[in-house]
């Protein structure tokens, strides 16, 4: 199973063949590089973000069988400062990436709408 995860490299431990795909805002490359490195195996990966159609169409030729949505922004301060941005992101990002999963006749999604931990 070929499996497009927003924003992370996680199922590469588990041995499955990953399409990741992420702007990088809340990472970086090198980031990537050492989970790749940790884990022996690698990945194909899309710089982009989940609202860009341009960086979904690349990613959805690949044939991806499910997907997993972690790219959402999660600081609960910052998302009261800047609903905008938020919903930009988290609410329509979801959506244009629903829409490009349809377009594909990909119907499994596991969508994590926040990792926030609060303390």
């Amino acid at each position: 199973m070929n499996m497009l995860v927003s924003g992370g490299p996680c199922l590469l431990e588990v041995g499955r063949t990953v399409t990741g795909i992420d702007n990088l805002c809340n990472s970086s490359v090198l980031a990537l590089q050492r989970a790749q490195k940790r884990v022996g195996r690698s990945l194909r990966f899309v710089q982009g973000s989940s609202c860009e159609a341009v960086a979904r169409k690349w990613t959805f030729r690949g044939g991806i069988d499910a997907v997993i949505h972690f790219a959402v922004f999660k600081a609960v301060g910052e998302s009261c400062q800047e609903p905008p941005r938020y919903f930009d992101n988290n609410i329509l990002g979801a959506i244009a990436l629903m829409q490009a999963m349809d377009r594909r006749g990909v119907h499994w999604l596991v969508f994590s709408s926040s990792a926030t931990v609060c303390g």
